[in-house]
């Protein structure tokens, strides 16, 4: 690929400069000559000649260079229109990948929370279970002793049934 840089255009630039400088330097050489009328029109009409054919030749040149300078531009602008639609891949990849990733994260943590609570709602339900073993067991000791209470209560009234009975006999 060709570049066009900036000392291309300075080169131009002066090499116009020289060639006009010439044209005037020899027009002004001409006309202080000391020749007669018909040699200097003579001489006038030579050297407008070779300047018209120069600026042709330096025209011809302007515009060879400006249509490679043209085409270098396009060049460039496509070659940096690939490389901005590669790296534009590139980000969009890693946009993909980095949204992938954080999708994957939170499903993990999801997971790990739905493990956490399954296993917390297997210890409330064996902490419950327990507390109603306990409670089971407790309110069947408490019926027992009461039963318990109740017949030697029962026991009790009976003996002292009797002995008001032997009293009052």
């Amino acid at each position: 690929m060709n570049t066009y840089n900036d000392n291309d255009a300075g080169a131009d630039g002066r090499l116009m400069a020289f060639v006009c400088g010439a044209l005037v330097g020899a027009s002004a050489a001409l006309l202080m000559a000391p020749m007669r009328g018909s040699e200097l029109r003579a001489a006038i009409g030579e050297r407008s000649r070779e300047s018209r054919e120069r600026l042709r030749q330096v025209t011809h040149e302007g515009r060879t260079l400006a249509e490679r300078a043209a085409r270098d531009a396009s060049e460039w602008a496509q070659h940096a229109a690939r490389q901005a639609n590669v790296k534009s891949r590139d980000v969009l990849q890693r946009a993909t990948d980095a949204v992938d990733t954080a999708v994957d994260r939170a499903q993990m943590a999801v997971n790990h929370g739905v493990e956490r609570a399954h296993g917390a709602t297997d210890r409330a339900r064996t902490v419950i279970n327990r507390g109603l073993d306990t409670a089971r067991t407790t309110a069947h000791e408490a019926e027992q002793r009461g039963k318990q209470t109740l017949s030697a209560a029962e026991e009790r009234v009976k003996g002292a049934e009797e002995r008001i009975r032997e009293q009052w006999s």
